[in-house]
């Protein structure tokens, strides 16, 4: 049986009356202020969880919509630079609202700290997981908002020549485009970070993973590491990120998944969908061993950049795929086969 979003919406989540913490807090503790700032509850962890799903819910509603009327469903009879012009850009805002509102008002428990910050005696493993668990979903939601905006602003077809001079004249929807496909590159960055910083051998004394199973894992940095093929390729969707940061982060990325592929298979074709589509744009060869200076290493991108100066006959015309599962690659039933 499945519960409607009115009543679920109407019945308010459970809240901790103290008696639920996982460890009882000191009377110095106690005297710091409200419990929940300072200590998790069992409760904490769920309540946070429902929020994020319900947000999630909302997101893929609107923004995945198959639905004509929806200004975000495909339309092969519009432009990229169409589409982009219709786009619907105060739902984004609106979910992006949604999204820093959550994240603001996360309990001070389950928000990430520094890895060096950790100490083995005092920090709960429990709750360090439970604190990485929701901010890779939390990034994960991110990277899906702004991806479909991503998408379209890759399209060649929406750098077309707006005025008769000759002049390239940049249409508003395409500069309220740019930020968002910047913050999609920047979660990816921020996703890839989070899980090579909180690697298990990292923290061997750790009673458990500070980490998702090893196939949310391969999921995230899946998700996390197609949006960087264009990253690395066009400067102007990097934002303040570095090209070094951007590199290291993908190569980080395939080793990571290279050492997830032990687990089965799919992990093995996210990382040859990441290979051959890298090679297919990038021109480069399949090698991922971190290089020894990632400031100078394979940035072909020195003089590209999403604005006008870009050589669009060199443009690949389809990005579709940065919305496509490995399966739906031609290359995934042959590696499923073997």
């Amino acid at each position: 049986m499945t519960i409607s979003k009115t009543d679920s919406m109407s019945v308010p989540l459970p809240q901790s009356d103290g008696s639920d913490h996982v460890f009882s807090p000191s009377a110095a503790d106690r005297a710091k202020g409200p419990l929940s700032d300072c200590y998790a509850s069992r409760m904490d962890f769920f309540s946070e969880s429902m929020k994020l799903y319900s947000i999630t819910g909302d997101m893929l509603a609107i923004v995945y919509s198959r639905d004509p009327s929806s200004s975000f469903a495909p339309r092969s009879d519009l432009s990229p630079q169409a589409r982009l012009d219709m786009l619907d850009f105060n739902t984004v805002l609106r979910i992006d609202n949604s999204l820093r509102h959550w994240k603001e008002t996360l309990p001070l428990c389950l928000q990430t700290r520094p890895t060096d910050s950790v100490v083995a005696e005092k920090d709960d493993p429990v709750i360090i997981r439970q604190a990485n668990v929701l901010h890779l979903r939390y990034l994960q939601i991110r990277i899906l908002l702004f991806r479909p905006i991503l998408a379209l602003l890759l399209t060649s077809e929406a750098y077309g020549l707006d005025s008769a001079n000759g002049e390239y004249e940049t249409s508003l929807s395409r500069d309220m485009g740019i930020p968002c496909a910047q913050r999609c590159i920047n979660s990816a960055l921020a996703m890839i970070d989070l899980v090579w910083a909180w690697r298990k051998e990292n923290f061997p004394h750790f009673s458990i993973e500070p980490l998702p199973a090893w196939w949310f894992q391969t999921f995230f940095l899946y998700t996390a590491s197609i949006v960087l093929i264009p990253a690395r390729r066009f400067k102007a969707l990097q934002g303040t990120a570095s090209s070094a940061s951007v590199n290291r982060c993908w190569h980080r990325a395939l080793i990571m998944i290279e050492d997830l592929s032990q687990f089965c298979r799919s992990a093995k074709l996210c990382l040859t969908s990441l290979q051959l589509l890298n090679q297919e744009i990038m021109g480069e060869t399949n090698s991922y061993s971190e290089p020894p200076n990632l400031s100078t290493w394979g940035d072909p991108t020195a003089t590209t950049t999403l604005f006008p100066e870009v050589e669009f006959d060199q443009m690949p015309l389809d990005y579709s795929w940065i919305d496509s599962l490995p399966i739906d690659l031609s290359i995934g039933n042959d590696i499923l086969a073997e």
